[in-house]
């Protein structure tokens, strides 16, 4: 890697001398005369070159005089290359592109724009990585799969399809990660709607902001943030896909659209759902070596069943006043036992449903010209249930004893929550001039929280169900972005604004004789805090196709709506909740050239990062009435670098490796305000976070192999962790710190992929885990082993400006 990246320096060099102040301008059209956006332009022996803006426009800056060969490209379209000769001035091209009848059925509907997006994004100042997603249709992953082969992410689950996981990005996990589709924040307060549930063939593109995350998010995330943008397919469609994997897993996702022209209204029904049994074996002793005697070595899960469905209807209206208005209703349910793992677990499971309408608005000079208007409103509606009403457990060496439920918190449940939730986002982006823009960004959400369990009644003396939590919390930012008319220096300056009021009822106090007591008529308790955030970040390209970035942010997460409400039950209200706070700095380069060094596609790009924590919100028992409680504990020190690599071989073949290590450690020195009782973990790394980890693959793709128009495409990906421990090593005995150990593993998936029927219709297969191996991430609970997978997918639309049927 550092031979490759050192040759790269001596040729940026050695090449600079050569270049005088010509400059060659252009436009890329279609066969129709549209312009093309995206495509690229590159001088072939010089590997300069730029890609296409929004009129097809491009522009190469520094270029030498004599005769210089020019290549123009663009996903769909057959390359064109023509010969001009330079002599130290403005010189004008222009390059018209006939459609490839291969390609153009997968992608021409919206790569040209998405190339050119992706390339913004990617030299904006922020340390990000994007995923296309033509690179993802028709495989068996999902997307936590894509996730956790990007450098800098990794995501941790308890079990199999529906379990619970974790996103951490550069170690800060959980709730700090900002999750949204299409820059709209994950509406699911419960948590039972998870990205896994979107099928990836709907993923137009996935950007992983490692840090500042853009302002018209409105993110209040405090470790970067995930933005899933899906797809629009503005023509008639049909799509279906079936996969069908080892424990009985079973995925279906199928989508109908149609566009009628003339009133310019788009209709779309789509309907996807996924279930698995999840009963793969679990080998006890790796868990805990110490069991009763009687236990077996291996057991299956048996309880660990999950399901959930999903409906969508969309209608969309194009020639009113505004550009678009988007109506969208979306209907979910899940049902998911809980499967335990120091018993045998066999009642205890959970069901919800969330009904979401959303309203969207959406116009380009909006009453200014250069001011672009979008407004989004949600208001979903979610419904949760518990049931846990068993009196006893059965142990895995056959005994039966008693208790009160298996989820462990001591309780019968049979709970009936509801989650109300209204959240607006409004979106203004103001181009002053052809370089400075601003983005002003709000989000405002309102929540109430109503807790239900017929069982707990008798138990706390009154209905839970009577005293609701409500919150609202508003994030306003503002961003301010030039951008050079070169386009090779960039910088954003924002700033954010973080307001909450909470009205909670606590439903545990204390007497004065400090005994526990049950209030029956809970206390209302009023909150109300405000806080400010800010970020400067700035991209440069220091020389033709390398770019420096750096950027500095104080980011701040309010508390959400779990933390600050409890459950009513097990969980109580949290009153006091700080916000959480971060300064957070980070420098990194980008190195990205075609034709360079033999390789059709060269990619580097490393990051280093530094975050400074405090006031992290984490759930713990309470030392005065034995329940649980968020509180505001920790501070941490987080350090690390990350470094991915990308190689095109050749237009076939294609390679990554990633590597990520980060250092987390408690920065919390003294426990007390006094500052006389030290903290036994300072300065140790936090649990339960890997730390050292790297990914990588190797794909061979290509067109005709079998036959006219068909696709096909072979790959294995690898990845490792490393060993980490999912508790505080201050034990004196070696042998305890050894068995709070996550043992290293590596995994290894291999893939096929071909397409039949002009491209409609394909077939994929995977084997994941391919070599078996034993696999522990979170707080050592086992994943599956070996399993297979195969996934077919049909997919159908009517191009109206080719007038015919096509597949993608």
């Amino acid at each position: 890697m550092f031979r490759t990246f050192l040759l790269l320096i001596i040729y940026l060099l050695v090449s600079l001398p050569a270049f005088t102040q010509s400059t060659l301008t252009g436009k890329v059209y279609d066969a129709k005369g549209k312009p093309l956006v995206g495509a690229s332009v590159q001088i072939l022996s010089l590997n300069k070159g730029d890609v296409s803006d929004i009129d097809g426009s491009f522009r190469i800056e520094n270029l030498p005089k004599g005769k210089l060969s020019i290549k123009a490209t663009s996903i769909g379209y057959k390359e064109q290359t023509k010969t001009i000769t330079l002599k130290g001035k403005t010189t004008s091209i222009n390059f018209k592109l006939k459609q490839d009848a291969v390609r153009h059925k997968e992608v021409v509907i919206s790569a040209q724009k998405n190339t050119r997006e992706i390339k913004e994004i990617r030299e904006s100042p922020m340390a990000v990585s994007v995923i296309a997603g033509e690179k993802l249709r028709g495989s068996t992953s999902g997307i936590e799969d894509v996730l956790n082969k990007i450098s800098g992410i990794k995501i941790r689950q308890s079990g199999g399809l529906g379990s619970k996981a974790r996103v951490s990005i550069h170690g800060l996990e959980g709730k700090r990660v900002a999750i949204f589709i299409n820059g709209f924040a994950l509406n699911s307060p419960d948590g039972s709607f998870d990205i896994n549930d979107l099928p990836i063939d709907v993923i137009d593109r996935i950007e992983v902001y490692k840090g500042i995350v853009p302002a018209e998010y409105g993110s209040d995330g405090l470790g970067g943030a995930i933005n899933i943008v899906t797809r629009e397919v503005d023509c008639d469609l049909v799509g279906f896909t079936y996969e069908r994997g080892s424990y009985n897993r079973e995925e279906i996702f199928a989508a109908v659209k149609k566009r009628f022209d003339d009133p310019g209204i788009q209709l779309g029904v789509a309907y996807l759902s996924s279930s698995s049994n999840n009963n793969y074996n679990m080998n006890l002793l790796d868990f805990d070596p110490y069991w009763p005697q009687g236990t077996p070595t291996t057991v299956r899960r048996n309880n660990d069943y999950y399901m959930s469905k999903m409906w969508v209807l969309q209608a969309v209206f194009t020639k009113l006043w505004f550009d678009e208005i988007e109506f969208e209703f979306a209907f979910y349910d899940n049902e998911k036992e809980y499967q335990a793992i120091t018993f045998d677990s066999r009642y205890a499971y959970t069901h919800g449903s969330n009904f979401m309408p959303i309203f969207k608005l959406e116009k380009e000079d909006f009453f200014l010209e250069g001011l672009d208007f979008k407004s989004s409103f949600v208001s979903p509606v979610v419904k949760t249930h518990l049931v846990d009403t068993s009196r006893f457990i059965h142990q895995w060496n056959g005994e039966i004893t008693p208790a009160l439920g298996e989820t462990s918190d001591g309780y019968l449940n049979n709970s009936e929550n509801k989650y109300t939730e209204a959240l607006h986002k409004l979106n203004l982006k103001y181009q002053l001039t052809e370089n400075h823009r601003l983005n002003l960004n709000n989000q405002f959400r309102y929540s109430k929280f109503t807790p239900k369990d017929n069982y707990m009644i008798g138990i706390l003396g009154y209905d839970p169900s009577g005293f609701p939590s409500k919150m609202t919390g508003n994030v306003t930012g503002l961003t301010y972005e030039y951008i050079s008319s070169n386009k090779r220096f960039h910088n954003s300056l924002a700033v954010k604004f973080f307001h909450l009021n909470s009205k909670i009822y606590s439903s545990f106090g204390l007497s004065h004789s400090d005994t526990i007591t049950v209030k029956k008529t809970p206390a209302k308790t009023s909150n109300e805090l405000t806080y400010y955030g800010f970020s400067e970040g700035v991209s440069y390209e220091i020389i033709p196709d390398l770019r420096l970035k750096t950027s500095f942010e104080h980011a701040v997460r309010l508390p959400d709506t779990e933390e600050l409400f409890g459950n009513g039950i097990s969980i109580n209200s949290s009153i006091n909740l700080k916000p959480e706070e971060s300064n957070n700095f980070n420098f990194g380069f980008l190195i990205d050239k075609l034709d360079f060094l033999g390789f059709t596609r060269f990619q580097f790009e490393s990051n280093l990062f530094y975050m400074n924590t405090s006031n992290l919100i984490g759930l713990v028992f309470s030392n005065k009435d034995g329940r649980l409680a968020y509180v505001n504990l920790d501070k941490t020190l987080i350090k690390g670098v990350d470094a991915e690599l990308k190689v095109d071989f050749t237009k076939n073949i294609y390679s990554y490796f990633n590597i990520t290590y980060q250092s987390l450690r408690d920065n919390l020195e003294w426990i007390d305000d006094d500052k006389t009782t030290p903290n036994p973990t300072y300065d140790l790394r936090v649990p339960n976070i890997p730390w050292l980890y790297y990914n990588y693959g190797f794909e061979l793709h290509g067109e005709n192999w079998f036959g006219d128009n068909e696709l096909t495409r072979l790959y294995v990906n690898g990845s490792y962790v490393h060993q980490f421990s999912f508790n505080w090593e201050v034990s004196n005995r070696e042998d305890q710190i050894i068995k709070w150990r996550i043992p290293s593993y590596m995994s290894i998936d291999l893939g096929f992929q071909q397409s039949f029927l002009d491209n409609q219709l394909s077939i994929a297969a995977e084997v994941t885990n391919l070599l078996d191996d034993n696999i522990y991430n979170e707080y050592k609970l086992p994943l599956e082993g070996r399993m297979f997978t195969l996934k077919l997918r049909y997919n159908w639309f009517r191009d109206r400006t080719q007038g015919g049927a096509m597949g993608f």
